[in-house]
């Protein structure tokens, strides 16, 4: 049944029994209105009387299509607080609405119902979380907009799948947004953490832009880490990074030290990485700097003791390894520093310290130090010093500037030296293992104390490998 509401009865052709202001029924028949639910005003509009609404009358909700219904205080007309029919569907319109919650959800558990009838879903983990892809809405052609909440007290992350995947950590949201075919994730443009804690950028590419300015002082107090492959791009207008930032994971090279106890005779060991190069890798036998070629080959990760001179490996012995891993190969530097010297040796000047006697030796670390490669006191060993066994102990102190001079102290009083066969040769002392936490300008000292090692041995250089 259809109805017109005749607001001049007048301008009906034949008005017959139609009065003004009726509601006329499509069969023909009318019905007037005045008095009753519904009057029309001058200007046209269509009014609900005073009184209109009574209990007799609201005998069901009325509805406003699209399963919207609202029922009505019979006393001042206002609007029950309850609809009472997809008031979730309501509250979206209005900006408001629930979260269904769901613990420990198995795989894809988000249904449609979830993202039709709340504005989002807070999800608790006390166990791994379950990759949760989101299903697309019944009415696919309305936007729609769904948040993903990972409970503060939640134990486990947890992958939210929609156009791309996002990683909630405990306490992290996202948003999605339809876009009538996919759920698109809305990624945040700018996060910072004014507390001290970490702060997550994520993006469904690897390309983080740092806008002008957009780092401050204040802001890098600690490292910006970057993921494997990850690339780190700026603005136009300003080239550089304000501040420090002291770390991008894969792409500055880093220090790398393996230690090995050999058993007898053995020649091949595994690397934990490759080196960025032969200039990057340095090799120690029982705190002696070995020739490389003529002591040992490096390829790869493959390390192989060449038993020069029928020096073969005792289960005794330890080689320690230092070199940098195969980052973007960023060059190795070297500083070669003179020693203080008291006596000839043909054609130089050396620091000749006798078999029970130390020496103090001072250097300094160079500005651009980053990390250590490799640190060691070269000299010439005596016939009386050559052979295997011999003590010398190390210790050192250093310190950068408005530090105290006690900054660092260490100490090595364990390693014996094997000079056999070196005897008016070169042979070199590895001091690195009493400065394992230098830093760019570092003032050194280190006292090298012969225990009767048999003879003198005449000091020339330190030599600093570093990046």
């Amino acid at each position: 049944m259809s109805y017109i509401i005749i607001k001049d009865a007048s301008a009906v052709s034949a008005p017959g029994s139609i009065a003004d202001e009726s509601v006329v029924r499509g069969d023909g028949g009318a019905t007037n209105i005045q008095d009753s639910l519904l009057s029309i005003d001058d200007s046209g509009n269509l009014n609900l009387n005073a009184g209109a609404l009574q209990d007799s009358s609201v005998v069901t909700p009325i509805n406003l299509g699209n399963a919207l219904n609202i029922a009505f205080n019979t006393t001042d007309k206002s609007v029950v607080g309850a609809v009472n029919e997809n008031k979730a569907q309501i509250d979206l319109l209005k900006g408001i609405g629930s979260y269904t919650t769901k613990s420990d959800p198995v795989v894809d558990n988000i249904s449609v119902s979830d993202v039709d009838d709340y504005i989002g879903v807070i999800i608790t983990l006390t166990a791994a979380g379950n990759d949760q892809t989101l299903p697309a809405p019944t009415d696919t052609s309305r936007a729609h907009t769904f948040t993903v909440i990972n409970n503060d007290t939640s134990s486990n992350p947890i992958d939210i799948i929609g156009s791309s995947t996002i990683n909630l950590l405990a306490g992290e949201k996202i948003d999605f947004t339809w876009d009538g075919s996919a759920w698109i994730a809305n990624e945040a443009s700018g996060i910072w953490s004014d507390d001290g804690t970490d702060v997550r950028i994520q993006t469904s590419t690897r390309n983080i832009s740092l806008q002008t300015g957009g780092l401050k002082d204040s802001f890098v107090t600690t490292p910006i880490k970057l993921g494997e492959s990850g690339e780190l791009s700026f603005s136009t207008t300003k080239k550089s990074i304000v501040g420090a930032v002291n770390e991008v994971s894969g792409a500055i090279p880093q220090a790398v030290e393996d230690t090995f106890v050999p058993t007898l005779g053995q020649t091949v060991f595994a690397l934990s990485i490759a080196p960025i190069s032969a200039d990057a890798f340095a090799l120690y036998l029982n705190g002696q700097l070995r020739e490389q070629g003529v002591d040992y080959t490096q390829v790869g990760t493959v390390l192989t003791w060449l038993d020069p001179g029928g020096l073969t490996l005792l289960t005794t012995d330890k080689l320690i390894a230092r070199y940098n891993n195969a980052g973007t190969g960023v060059p190795v530097k070297y500083c070669i520093i003179s020693v203080e010297t008291n006596s000839n040796e043909p054609n130089q000047r050396v620091r000749s310290v006798s078999a029970s006697l130390s020496f103090n030796f001072t250097f300094g670390i160079p500005p651009d130090f980053v990390s250590l490669i490799s640190l060691e006191l070269r000299g010439i060993c005596s016939a009386g010093a050559a052979g295997s066994g011999k003590d010398i102990d190390l210790s050192s102190n250093y310190y950068g500037l408005n530090e105290p001079i006690n900054q660092h102290i260490e100490t090595d009083t364990g390693t014996t030296y094997d000079f056999t066969g070196n005897t008016n040769q070169g042979i070199s002392l590895d001091l690195s293992i009493v400065f394992s936490n230098l830093s760019a300008g570092d003032q050194c000292g280190v006292n090298v104390d012969h225990n009767s090692i048999g003879g003198n041995i005449q000091y020339t250089q330190i030599i600093l490998g570093y990046t």
